[in-house]
């Protein structure tokens, strides 16, 4: 893994209905799921080293209504799914190893 002495840029802009959310990070610059922009849509404060944490409200506004809100909504419902499923698999294979020794 390499390191940054920089920290990465995440830019947002409301254009219309839409909002679009721009990093320099390296999933950023390829246009894919980048965990900064998610953050800061989720209204994460955590990482933020500049001196506009408080533009993270504004970026909540400018998200709702936006096709991006009811894609976020849809990833959320997504990971709840994941974790559902990792959690009813860890249960059946707790039941195969106590059925397998009894």
């Amino acid at each position: 893994m390499t390191l940054s002495d920089e920290p990465d840029e995440v830019d947002f802009h409301r254009e219309s209905d839409k909002l679009k959310a721009f990093c320099t990070c390296r999933a950023g610059e390829n246009r894919t799921y980048c965990k900064h922009r998610l953050n800061l849509l989720a209204g994460s404060k955590r990482n933020i080293v500049s001196g506009n944490a408080s533009d993270v409200a504004v970026i909540q506004k400018w998200l709702s209504g936006t096709p991006l809100e009811a894609t976020i909504a849809e990833y959320n419902n997504a990971e709840a799914d994941v974790e559902a499923a990792k959690n009813a698999l860890t249960a059946v294979k707790r039941e195969l190893a106590r059925v397998m020794h009894n």
